[in-house]
């Protein structure tokens, strides 16, 4: 380990929130050495997408000993200062989220965001240290490099002198690897025609439920929000004689992403009836002729913007059939 390594490193803040502008007090050297360091994997998968959104979860694992070479205590000074390295430059790994239009690099937080899930991983699963006086903490990964990264951890001790797991030949160090975002055709999302749900209004005759499913290899890829709709509420108009119009709304989890003011009726509470996990909810609304709809005009297309369960942003778009009433499908 050369110098500048250890200088920077000796630089580094704590992780563990602590009171602002203040730094924990360092305690008496209570421990001489370390008997156990490690940087593994407690989920097992090494790779995530470069979306700045989806993590891993890195663990590490520190126990250490006293000059009679007995595992003692962590003192709480020296459990503050572990943190992840970056073994390719020696400097720690940037504190924070990674958000739209920072520097290419790694970042971790101490949260996992339950929004986002890892990719599935089948392999094999290190146990990591088993046995009294083992400390730990989690660190939650994310990236929008195209770069692979190893990691090593630190710790210091309250004299200010600094050890490195790498030191420690089994589980020093781990590499984690990125992928590009994936990107979908449209063939790989499904619209599915539920048929009609039970509402009628002054204004509204009937409505129809259609669900927006994103399939990956024959496997289901959750669908968890709506980044944006464009146009806010789908308008068609109609040559049918029964109906003034007809106009579609989506919806996640029963919530819809409607950012204009709509002037006219709209079903949204069918849409907590018809919630379906992973997926979006589309309804279309019937126009009654002599209600408020007032539907005037009609887009060729409707623009969706959907965020998946691993943290990657897809658009969908979608139009109407020519036939009367028209039919929902994908463009």
């Amino acid at each position: 380990m050369d110098a500048n390594f250890k200088r920077a490193s000796n630089r580094l803040p704590p992780l563990h929130p602590v009171q602002e502008d203040v730094a924990p007090t360092p305690d008496i050297v209570t421990w001489t050495n370390i008997a156990d360091f490690q940087v593994y994997m407690p989920e097992g998968g090494t790779t995530l997408y470069a979306n700045g959104q989806q993590q891993l979860k890195v663990r590490v694992s520190v126990r250490v000993k006293n000059k009679d070479h007995a595992t003692v205590a962590l003192d709480e000074y020296a459990l503050s200062s572990l943190q992840l390295v970056d073994a390719g430059t020696g400097q720690p790994l940037v504190h924070g989220k990674v958000r739209p239009g920072d520097p290419i690099g790694w970042q971790y937080v101490l949260e996992r965001n339950d929004a986002f899930k890892p990719l599935p991983y089948q392999g094999q699963i290190a146990g990591g240290l088993l046995g009294a006086k083992v400390y730990s903490r989690d660190f939650y990964v994310s990236t929008n490099a195209s770069t692979s990264i190893s990691l090593l951890a630190s710790i210091t001790r309250a004299d200010g002198t600094v050890f490195y797991s790498e030191a420690i030949k089994a589980h020093g160090r781990v590499t984690l690897n990125s992928i590009p975002p994936a990107v979908y055709s449209q063939n790989q999302f499904q619209l599915r025609f539920h048929g009609k749900t039970p509402y009628a209004s002054k204004h509204i005759s009937k409505v129809e439920v259609y669900q927006l499913t994103l399939i990956v290899e024959q496997h289901k890829v959750d669908i968890i929000k709506l980044n944006s709709v464009y146009p806010g509420v789908y308008l068609c108009k109609s040559e049918h004689p029964d109906y003034l119009g007809y106009y579609a709304s989506a919806y996640v989890g029963g919530e819809s992403r409607l950012d204009d003011v709509v002037l006219f009726e709209l079903p949204h509470a069918q849409a907590k009836y018809h919630n379906y996990p992973g997926a979006v909810t589309l309804l279309m609304s019937y126009a009654k002729k002599g209600g408020d709809s007032q539907i005037r005009f009609e887009y060729d297309i409707w623009t969706l913007e959907v965020l998946d369960m691993y943290g990657n942003t897809h658009t969908v778009t979608v139009k109407a059939s020519e036939q009367s009433p028209p039919v929902l499908k994908l463009s």
